[in-house]
């Protein structure tokens, strides 16, 4: 619905002048089928939402084809003809953009133009509130900068505006309330260049014309950075600044302890980068009060007492959280003004990981090159990666934690067995996906609520029998392509520790795993779970009441299960915190 009729039109255009020249060779093509233009992020949507025209040409074959492959009807697609038939589209392309060199140019101007003077939707603003995680709100900046749009940080508290919660239903005006704007909100206004791309990327639930769709169909910002979002359609009249206004937490010299505000990307990269340089660190497993400041679970404490031998200890940490927008903050005491004093078992030591996983045949690609980058990119933390092949000659003696990516292999009955053996000495195993499939039934406790027998009547055969044509559109009501989803929280957990109260995660799959039948279920569906984008209605009725997060203790170590792979597309923020939970705690 954001795209105008003349990037519509304009698409046809195109279509049609490769078709003049494909009929002429008696090339074989199709259009206006199950490759749909909705996900804001493919290689057309996203010029097309900045105001350009965007096309995908794809040719069969891939990667498989090679030189030649025989076809279905007896002849030889040659890598010749997949060239021939990208190098006519592209020049047609070409073609028509010489042609139409005036009106493309007038058009994009008018697009611009248009989201200037907000003709799309009649919202005035979001509004993310500074109490938000402030981790957080740098990594949105970080986007917002990215895709050059406008925004401003309240430089002043005062003008109250009507404003509708993100997690209520602003269509029906619920969840009104009065929001009073307070120094160092972050603002950002509809009125402006990017106007469409910022209503797409933030929208919860975009209008889907089509169930049968291509890939994922729900992605919200304000879910995927948990960040707390208002909407507002009155006008803010403030003054902002670019730049938020960083206070130094660092009142005292020579601390008892430092502390450093968890729940971001950011946060996790300064905790791997000071354990990387020595530096021990605990997390508090409950609130606690000092210094007239309250903490809450997950908190990282440095304590003075632990690093007595550190010789660097205070500049190490002061020059971290000179340069961060995390809030790093110097506690004067251990004894606490309520919750457990510092000294306390309460304060479990972070794991210092050293960190194993596995790459190669039947291992995802995409999988295990997600969790590479978070870890090279973002944690700038040093990851070891063997073949799956080797694994069984590998010295996990070496590793405390081992991260299994989706995998879609049967594994070896000496790979599990030696996985078991080495959690139950201490190690800390992270499956994610697909790879939970291959532990389960092996004497891991994740089990797969598939195998249990369903206690609902068979269902009842239509009254008709069904169209063949009925057949393609059967299917996707077992599936989820790609939807979020409103999870319940165990928020004593440490793996939920700096999510907040509500998280949000993006399901790619059906695959359902019943609730652990410990006290490790960190995430949880319950049996009618809030959801965004589309979700089939035998998958929906599959995955309630099942397990997104958990953890399962064996012996001294234990496994962390993750249903949904929370490092997907590297997209998904406060799935990376989910993680670093894993990594860390």
């Amino acid at each position: 619905p954001y795209l105008t009729k003349w990037q519509g039109d304009f698409q046809t255009e195109i279509g049609k002048n490769h078709a003049s020249y494909f009929d002429k060779e008696g090339w074989l093509y199709f259009t206006k089928e199950y490759y749909d233009l909705f996900y804001p992020s493919f290689g057309d949507t996203y010029p097309l939402l900045s105001g350009a025209i965007g096309m995908t040409y794809e040719q069969s074959g891939s990667w498989r084809a090679g030189r030649a492959v025989l076809t279905a009807n007896g002849d030889t697609l040659r890598l010749s003809d997949r060239i021939a038939h990208h190098y006519t589209t592209s020049l047609s392309t070409i073609e028509m953009a010489s042609k139409n060199v005036n009106r493309l140019v007038s058009e994009f101007q008018t697009y611009f133009q248009n989201a200037n003077s907000q003709q799309t939707g009649k919202s005035k603003a979001y509004i993310i509130p500074q109490s938000n995680n402030a981790g957080r709100i740098s990594d949105l900046v970080k986007l917002l900068d990215g895709q050059n749009m406008k925004y401003g940080f309240a430089s002043e508290s005062g003008q109250a505006l009507k404003a509708y919660s993100f997690d209520e239903n602003e269509e029906n005006h619920s969840g009104s309330i009065t929001h009073k704007i307070q120094k160092g909100d972050l603002i950002i206004p509809f009125a402006q260049p990017r106007s469409v791309l910022l209503q797409v990327l933030f929208e919860k639930e975009a209008e889907l014309a089509d169930s049968l769709t291509y890939d994922i169909t729900a992605w919200s910002i304000p879910m995927a950075y948990g960040l707390q979002t208002l909407v507002t359609n009155e006008d803010a009249k403030i003054t902002t600044t670019q730049q938020r206004e960083k206070k130094s937490g660092l009142t005292i010299a020579k601390p008892y302890a430092y502390a450093l505000n968890w729940g971001s990307v950011p946060s996790a990269a300064i905790l791997a980068s000071l354990v990387s340089q020595g530096i021990v660190a605990r997390y508090a497993l409950n609130e606690f009060k000092v210094d007239n400041i309250s903490y809450p679970r997950g908190t990282v404490l440095f304590m003075r007492a632990d690093n007595s031998k550190h010789q660097s200890f205070d500049s190490i940490i002061r020059t971290l959280a000179a340069t961060s927008e995390v809030p790093i903050t110097t506690i004067s005491t251990g004894f606490v003004e309520s919750g457990k004093d510092l000294g306390s078992d309460s304060y479990p030591l972070v794991r210092i990981p050293n960190v194993l996983s596995v790459s190669g045949d039947g291992v995802s690609a995409q999988s295990i090159g997600q969790i590479w980058h978070f870890f090279e990119e973002e944690l700038q933390y040093p990851i070891h990666i063997v073949d799956i092949k080797n694994f069984s000659s590998a010295d996990l003696n070496q590793y405390n934690v081992i991260i299994l990516p989706e995998i879609y292999t049967m594994l070896e009955k000496e790979f599990l067995e030696k996985l078991k053996s080495w959690t139950r000495e201490g190690g800390q195993l992270i499956a994610i996906g697909a790879s939970l499939s291959r532990l389960a039934a092996n004497g891991f406790l994740i089990t797969s609520k598939n195998g249990v027998k369903d206690e609902k009547p068979t269902e009842e055969p239509a009254h008709y029998p069904e169209s063949y044509e009925s057949s393609i559109r059967k299917p996707i009501s077992e599936d989820i392509a790609g939807a979020v989803f409103k999870t319940k929280m165990d928020i004593t957990n440490p793996l939920s520790f700096g999510l907040g109260t509500t998280y949000y995660t993006i399901k790619t799959s059906a695959s359902n795993y019943q609730w652990l039948p410990s006290n490790g279920n960190a995430i949880f569906l319950d049996d009618k779970p809030v959801y965004y984008g589309f979700t089939g209605k035998k998958a929906y009725e599959k995955i309630n009441k099942t397990l997104v997060a958990g953890r399962e203790q064996t012996g001294s170590g234990g496994v962390v299960y993750y249903v949904d792979n929370p490092l997907f597309r590297s997209f998904w923020n406060t799935g990376k915190v989910l993680f670093a939970n894993g990594l860390f705690f």
